[in-house]
């Protein structure tokens, strides 16, 4: 049997367990995040029986081996044992946080998305655990802009992401950037040349690099 890419996480039970009441049985771990408590992989045994985990570029800190098997030694084998960073482990939110030691640090081999059907290896390796540490910013468009020459004194701007749930900034002629939504409404615009910069936000806190932009002149009366 064999588990890649999954985060296993418990705060009433081990993360990955593997019990044999007779004959060999072995689980092979990639690529994966096992939290427990009070152990994070527990091996038993009986019967003639035993338990095997053979582990690879995963993270877990805590074992306990019980009758005849083994785990793969912590810290070997391409894993680690540094405490993985989530989003809130507290509120069941398993998404990586930054600066997690599981982030790029996978190997190869696995799905082309993760758990939420976000694209692999978005850094040099792919990560530990079930989901991807988003580092592709988003790309920002404008779908509606004023007339590139027009009287009115109001503008209106509407924009999307190519993340969807990303926040935007917005920067107005020379005012400095500050969050905006779509459509973006402006009033009492003076005539002359009019510029604004909308750049997208996605949740990860990857910023558009660069923004889209709608130019256009105000008309005198």
């Amino acid at each position: 049997n064999s588990i890649r890419n999954v985060t296993a996480a418990s705060v009433q039970s081990h993360g990955i367990a593997v019990f044999s009441g007779g004959g060999t049985q072995t689980l092979n771990v990639k690529n994966t995040i096992a939290v427990g408590a009070p152990t994070d992989i527990h091996t038993g045994a009986s019967g003639g029986g035993a338990a095997v985990v053979s582990a690879t570029n995963s993270n877990y800190a805590t074992v306990v081996e019980g009758g005849a098997g083994s785990v793969t030694p912590i810290d070997t084998a391409g894993n680690q044992s540094a405490d993985p960073i989530f989003a809130s482990f507290a509120a069941g939110d398993l998404q990586q946080a930054d600066g997690s030691p599981t982030i790029d640090a996978g190997a190869d081999g696995v799905s082309a998305l993760d758990l939420d059907g976000q694209g692999r290896v978005q850094g040099p390796l792919p990560d530990i655990g079930a989901f991807e540490y988003d580092q592709v910013a988003p790309d920002t468009s404008i779908s509606r802009r004023p007339k590139n020459r027009t009287r009115s004194a109001r503008a209106r701007i509407a924009f999307d992401s190519t993340e969807p749930g990303s926040d935007f900034r917005c920067k107005v002629d020379r005012k400095p950037y500050k969050a905006c939504v779509s459509p973006l409404r402006l009033r009492r615009l003076d005539p002359g040349k009019h510029t604004v910069l909308v750049k997208a936000v996605d949740a990860a806190g990857n910023q558009d690099p660069t923004a889209s932009v709608a130019r256009w002149r105000v008309l005198r009366p």
